[in-house]
């Protein structure tokens, strides 16, 4: 007998990194709380109508400034546009979400989200301001699209060569992509009905989270290495074990003849799993200069 589809959903959610879990999983319930109970009471429905989807109109949103991040979890929409709006937001989150979360950590995953959905949502409220007439810029506003376009935007920034595949239209470069998605943004979505503020404003803070990010040291997976050969593999070593992380635990076969233990130190592998372990929840930044030195000497065996 074949197995349950609720052991599938639990199994391939705890293969997930924890950061993109739990907010996956949030988005979902809050999804399905709604369109199964919550919107169809009068009372709940404009109170998160009211209270915690993003209204970007001055003053009001001055005395509740949280509606401008809560509006990320929210996807209030029925039938299949609502169906089809949290399918394709989840699913553009995961399928880059996990990538930036293996590579850089489970504190920078959340704060991210919520920049690329604190970005979106004051985007919004600048641009209601400015341009009140504009239907693009105004209404209330909810779904993860600001979130997960700040997402999409950071990883592109910060792997400017990555690529992706899509379905009928072959492999693009990831920034283009972004630029190609903002471009018929505005070209075809000022008529209303989509938020195009959030859109750019959750792209743009998902850039700066990157280009900040960039610029300190923390974002380089592993120290940087004298002239000599080698380094380039140190990254693609440890990119391949973060990728791996939660999928199928393996040890590394031994890479050298025991001979050569009189030219290289052996390191305790235990040790190595554990700095890796460390990365993995809470990015390079965390480890001491001995842990950087341990694993760099480690990359090299």
């Amino acid at each position: 007998m074949g197995e349950r589809l609720s052991t599938r959903i639990r199994r391939w959610l705890q293969l997930k990194p924890p950061a993109l879990r739990h907010l996956l999983i949030a988005n979902v319930a809050i999804y399905l709380l709604w369109v199964l109970g919550l919107g169809l009471i009068p009372y709940t429905r404009s109170f998160v109508i009211d209270h915690l989807a993003l209204n970007p109109s001055l003053p009001g949103i001055l005395s509740e400034p949280w509606q401008i991040v809560t509006y990320g979890f929210l996807h209030l929409g029925f039938g299949l546009g609502g169906l089809l709006h949290i399918v394709f937001n989840m699913l553009w989150f995961v399928w880059l979400g996990q990538e930036y979360e293996e590579l850089y950590g489970e504190r920078r995953m959340m704060w991210l989200y919520v920049v690329g959905a604190g970005g979106g949502g004051l985007a919004t409220v600048l641009l209601h301001a400015a341009f009140p007439a504009v239907s693009a810029f105004g209404g209330y506003v909810h779904g993860a699209s600001g979130a997960v376009l700040g997402i999409i935007a950071a990883v592109a920034t910060l792997q400017p060569q990555k690529q992706i595949g899509l379905l009928f239209l072959g492999v693009w470069p990831l920034r283009l992509v972004v630029v190609v998605f903002l471009g018929l943004d505005l070209l075809f979505g000022m008529s209303g009905g989509v938020s195009v503020s959030a859109h750019l404003g959750g792209a743009l803070a998902g850039f700066l989270f990157a280009r900040v990010q960039a610029g300190g040291s923390s974002l380089r997976l592993v120290p940087s290495a004298p002239s000599r050969s080698g380094n380039s593999g140190v990254l693609k070593r440890l990119d391949d074990w973060l990728g791996s992380r939660g999928r199928k635990p393996a040890r590394p076969a031994p890479r050298r003849p025991i001979e050569e233990a009189n030219i290289v130190a052996e390191i305790d592998q235990r040790e190595v799993d554990r700095i890796l372990d460390k990365i993995n929840e809470n990015g390079y930044e965390s480890l001491s200069e001995e842990e950087k030195r341990m694993l760099y000497e480690a990359s090299r065996h």
